[in-house]
């Protein structure tokens, strides 16, 4: 909007914008006598005011402009002065946001001397509205001869807003056994607390998921596939959803040796036999126990992490724990010390008798015989013939013969020897020799 005043009109639209409605006058001594007279009048080019003869009315003139779409108003214009006028000539240069009801001063030009000329630039934007106004007010004096404010080019530029962007809303959810937090990129949503952010259509957002300690993220899904990848471009309001699920572990067990058996876990889930594999919460803790297989022994625990040393284990990674079982040796079962009697053989005693038990393979070692000596150990029978004592213990027939011999025994039967001693403390360093030789 601009006024160059080229025309002698209160009325004048010389930009590319038309004011909202002309000049209006403020001439106490003309009564308002329009543009060609009294004090405030329209003059060779300018918009001329003066309060002559110095009645200390103020005249003024005002224009009104409408800015509603405006964002930004600069107000500018030219002056000059006359030769008559003093320092103490003052003219108010001022704005209304509210059609004239209320004034704010954007200056007041006083302290000139004469003639001079001059150019003023006014940030109006506190004042945008549908009625603003300007207006030039002789504020003092202005009223001797000579003494004119004389005002051209007034205009009022302004830069107007677009209509506002639109705004799409983005929504998180987040679903799922485990728990955990989303944010995005650009800022605004931080879910938690704050799972909600309106943006600029065509903002691109990225959302990161985070999960809390036990838990881990699954995936994305949501109300368009654009939520798929976590990663949204905003054409329409979204809702993405973020699936946190609790952290587990795969438990495997093995079973490796010449031997078999069987382990299990509390909490239940592994019975291996047949069931060797079980998923785990994190940080729960299984405990393993093996049971070996008739005929096999359980020799230890190995595995992928030194965790599974004990066989009980905290699951905090994938683990695989291996049970090792062995055939049982030969004569494992040892030999047991059954009875030790004193008895009289016919004159050659005193003597002990000492029954053992055989091997379940029907085997006695060669160090139960042999280590007693070869000229006191007799095996039950008679003519030098060494035969097994019956299973029910009886006594075998008289001594005969010497030397070290060994039977070998059916399952369940047993062995005697008789040792003749004439010293009670020899008698007692044969049993412990035979306890030594494998009895428990």
């Amino acid at each position: 909007m601009r006024d160059d005043f080229n025309v002698t009109s209160f009325s004048n639209n010389d930009g590319p914008n038309d004011w909202d409605g002309d000049w209006i006058e403020n001439d106490p001594v003309s009564g308002g006598g329009g543009p060609s007279s009294g004090n405030v009048r329209v003059r060779y080019g300018y918009l001329k005011l003066d309060d002559y003869p110095d009645t200390g009315g103020e005249p003024s003139a005002a224009r009104q402009v409408d800015l509603t779409d405006a964002e930004v108003a600069t107000l500018t214009f030219d002056f000059r002065t006359t030769s008559g006028v003093d320092p103490s000539d003052a003219v108010a240069v001022e704005v209304s946001s509210d059609g004239g009801a209320n004034w704010a001063i954007l200056e007041t030009i006083d302290g000139i001397t004469g003639s001079t000329f001059g150019s003023r630039s006014y940030d109006i934007s506190a004042h945008i509205s549908s009625e603003t106004q300007i207006r030039f007010r002789v504020s003092n004096k202005y009223g001797g001869r000579s003494e004119y404010f004389k005002v051209d080019w007034v205009q009022i530029d302004s830069e107007c807003d677009g209509p506002d962007p639109e705004e799409l809303t983005l929504d998180v959810t987040k679903s799922g056994t485990g728990t955990g937090t989303v944010t995005s990129a650009p800022a605004g949503i931080t879910c938690g607390g704050d799972c909600s952010e309106a943006y600029v259509s065509g903002t691109g957002v990225v959302l990161t998921p985070t999960p809390d300690a036990g838990s881990m993220f699954v995936g994305w899904s949501g109300s368009d596939a654009d939520c798929n990848d976590g990663s949204v471009t905003m054409t329409m309001n979204l809702t993405c959803d973020a699936q946190f699920d609790v952290e587990t572990f795969t438990l495997n067990v093995t079973k490796s040796g010449s031997g078999t058996g069987t382990v299990g876990s509390a909490p239940a889930g592994i019975s291996c036999g047949g069931d060797c594999s079980e998923v785990y919460a994190s940080g729960t803790g299984v405990v393993l126990t093996p049971t070996p297989d008739v005929g096999s022994v359980f020799v230890g625990w190995s595995g992928s992490d030194a965790d599974c040393n004990d066989g009980s284990v905290t699951m905090t990674m994938n683990l695989t724990c291996d049970a090792q079982f062995d055939e049982e040796p030969p004569g494992a079962e040892c030999p047991c010390l059954l009875t030790g009697d004193w008895f009289d053989a016919g004159g050659g005693g005193p003597f002990i008798n000492i029954t053992w038990a055989a091997f379940e393979d029907g085997s006695i070692p060669a160090t139960s015989c042999f280590d007693l000596g070869p000229s006191n150990v007799f095996l039950g029978g008679a003519g030098g013939t060494f035969a097994a004592a019956t299973p029910d213990l009886s006594m075998p027939p008289p001594l005969a013969g010497s030397g070290p011999g060994c039977a070998v025994l059916g399952p369940g039967d047993a062995m005697v020897f008789y040792k003749a001693v004439t010293d009670p403390a020899e008698l007692m360093a044969c049993a412990d020799l035979l306890r030594t030789a494998g009895c428990p």
